[in-house]
């Protein structure tokens, strides 16, 4: 398996589910991991690290939201996928606002679109990563240009004072 083959963490109740999307996944080279509790997932979460998750939204032993809160907290900049066989529009419009990439409906009627919708999420995430290294790079040259200003200016004070 390649070195840079991306982790994908799958937290579903459901074996099934389970069993489809990872066949499916690692055909393509993805690294998975199962997990059919959220508690379970979290604490793979924390000691590996994912690049993607892929969460059942009625996962019995935890709040879908409570999960995706602290997926979002372990600063890994981890992508997250919402699948429910119970869709709503609310839980659409709230997925979204906690930082959901993606929401699917179970039963997939085609692998090959949770595969394409995986592969986009993860794409997005490298993006945003990207955008993250060029903020980061930026504010560092701004405080480094805030303190060569300082010392300008203080200089230029000691010099008007002669």
């Amino acid at each position: 398996m390649a070195e840079d083959a991306k982790k994908i963490l799958i937290i579903d109740d459901e074996e099934v589910v389970c069993e489809s999307l990872s066949e499916i996944l690692i055909s393509q080279g993805y690294l998975l991991k199962t997990s059919f509790t959220a508690q379970d997932g979290l604490r793979w979460i924390d000691r590996t690290g994912f690049d993607l998750v892929i969460l059942d939204k009625n996962i019995p032993d935890m709040n879908w939201k409570s999960v995706v809160k602290k997926i979002n907290e372990s600063g890994r900049n981890t992508g997250i996928i919402l699948i429910t066989g119970y869709p709503s529009l609310d839980s659409v419009t709230e997925a979204i606002d906690m930082g959901v990439s993606q929401y699917l409906v179970k039963p997939f009627k085609n692998l090959n679109q949770v595969l394409s919708v995986v592969k986009r999420t993860l794409e997005h995430r490298q993006i945003r990563r990207g955008f993250q290294e060029r903020i980061k790079a930026l504010q560092q040259s701004t405080d480094r240009l805030r303190k060569i200003t300082g010392v300008l200016e203080e200089k230029t004070r000691e010099n008007e004072k002669e």
